[in-house]
């Protein structure tokens, strides 16, 4: 039976996770499907990594909503049981860094185009963090403005490369 609907409960596939957040342009699924599949249940603040696909493993991805949604069997959900010890928002950035990419791609198995990153391999990895709360905040903030800042700098190109290219159709039109 189809369980994709075009109204219904969101389910985040590998295409929705992204380095800057979650595309919530997604998917739906059926009720029943939903209540069917507990484990695939997500909450607001779980981190997700997409797990499957050259190329596409290692993206992450905090879920900034607090709405029922589920993810695929693509994309894992890591669950901090901790926050007042270790900040969801922390431990994506720590996964994007050099050091977290480097974990995913050793624990990475499989063959080309058939490439996997399994969820046993996941809890494996080994997280540096500073103890303190407050630490992990500040090192956030910086890294969040500069991030802020790459994001205007790369929609500014994209919005003066347009105007050149509409500049120089106009020279060929008058």
């Amino acid at each position: 039976a189809e369980v994709y609907v075009s109204q219904g409960i969101p389910i985040i596939k590998v295409r929705n996770v992204t380095d800057e957040g979650i595309d919530w342009n997604t998917d739906n699924v059926l009720r029943s499907f939903f209540d069917d599949n507990q484990e695939s249940h997500l909450k607001r603040m779980d981190i997700l990594t997409t797990s499957t696909g050259v190329g596409t493993i290692g993206r992450v991805a905090l879920v900034d909503r607090d709405i029922e949604c589920m993810t695929d069997g693509h994309v894992t959900a890591i669950r901090v049981l901790k926050s007042d010890k270790l900040l969801p928002s922390y431990l994506v950035h720590y996964l994007r860094s050099v050091f977290g990419q480097m974990q995913m791609e050793h624990y990475t198995v499989g063959s080309t185009g058939q490439t996997e990153l399994n969820d046993p391999d996941i809890a494996l990895m080994k997280v540096l963090y500073p103890e303190d709360v407050s630490e992990q905040e500040k090192v956030l903030q910086a890294a969040q403005g500069y991030e802020t800042s790459a994001i205007k700098s790369r929609d500014d190109y994209k919005a003066n490369l347009e105007k050149a290219r509409d500049e120089f159709l106009k020279s060929l039109i008058s």
